[in-house]
């Protein structure tokens, strides 16, 4: 039997914020997390794209890489600055 998780507490609340890997709390709605949430759903269509019989499968590999790189190198802009 599969223990179901209905309740999740972070201890945080939900004051509309959201954590980012350095601690700091950003806005849910900042722009910074808009760019990072588009990015990663563009990466998945691709992802279900490349699931599919598609003759273009090394180019979308290659799109997809990078993106996951734009991804990393944006967040680890925070983290260089506490280096």
């Amino acid at each position: 039997m599969v223990n179901r998780l209905t309740q999740i507490y972070t201890r945080t609340g939900d004051e509309g914020k959201t954590g980012l890997g350095d601690g700091t709390r950003v806005a849910k709605f900042s722009t910074r997390i808009e760019c990072l949430g588009s990015v990663d759903e563009l990466n998945s269509i691709i992802g279900l794209i490349l699931t599919e019989n598609v003759s273009q499968k090394n180019i979308l590999k290659k799109i997809q890489h990078d993106y996951l790189i734009l991804e990393v190198s944006y967040l680890s802009q925070t983290i260089k600055k506490l280096i």
